[in-house]
């Protein structure tokens, strides 16, 4: 994790930083709940959108260890199928929250 894009996408303002920081982790939060509903509702088109969207403001920050995984979701449901998608949800929740742990340390020194 890359977490200096961070501090460049916020011209070094810390206050910035933080505000960049808590956005992140509230809009990734809100999307693997949506993820998590476009699964239960079986709307592959959804799930690839939201991973898409996911990996690519992940990147933007620095931040390419769940990428993969969104990446693979994003491709199931490209092709409709889901039947690997809650083990990956699982999984990306699991890798958000060990990042969530980081950044806070990153928002608060």
């Amino acid at each position: 994790m890359n977490t200096y894009l961070f501090y460049e996408l916020a011209n070094g303002d810390p206050d910035v930083c933080r505000d960049l920081i808590e956005h992140y982790m509230t809009q990734t939060t809100q999307q693997i709940r949506e993820l998590k509903q476009a699964l239960s509702s079986d709307s592959a088109s959804t799930v690839s959108r939201i991973a898409h969207s996911m990996a690519g403001a992940s990147l933007m920050v620095g931040i390419d260890s769940p990428v993969s995984l969104l990446r693979k979701l994003e491709e199931d449901g490209d092709q409709g199928d889901l039947s690997k998608a809650a083990s990956l949800i699982v999984a990306l929740d699991k890798e958000f929250k060990e990042i969530f742990t980081s950044l806070k340390k990153v928002g608060n020194g």
